[in-house]
């Protein structure tokens, strides 16, 4: 119980600690493109990645069983949710840059973001 407790808190600790650093903001360019191609590639691509992630944390949700109220089981799900975000902005950057775009420094004025 009292190592559940311990890993539950080191968990929330470092979730809180990641929340709170702040990065600069990502920018996207594509040489020729103008703020509607980015616009409807940023759409589709982020919905693509959705639901690629929705199906795949559904699955992995049902592997898991309906225990909901076994040591560690609201952790696991934190957990699960975290990497299925994760994997959703992999998958999402990963179709932008098969569409073309380059990911770039906040200050390249070259921003379609």
């Amino acid at each position: 119980m009292r190592t559940g407790l311990g890993v539950l808190l080191v968990a929330a600790f470092v979730m809180i600690i990641g929340g709170c650093t702040k990065r600069p903001p990502e920018t996207w360019h594509k040489p020729g493109a103008t703020q509607g191609d980015w616009n409807s590639d940023e759409i589709n691509c982020r919905s693509l990645a959705r639901r690629k992630v929705d199906r795949e944390y559904r699955a992995e949700a049902s592997q898991i069983g309906s225990g909901e109220y076994r040591s560690g089981a609201t952790l696991t799900k934190t957990m699960n949710r975290y990497e299925a975000k994760k994997r959703e902005q992999a998958l999402f950057e990963a179709c932008l840059k098969s569409r073309g775009f380059v990911k770039s420094g906040p200050k390249d004025g070259k921003s379609l973001k």
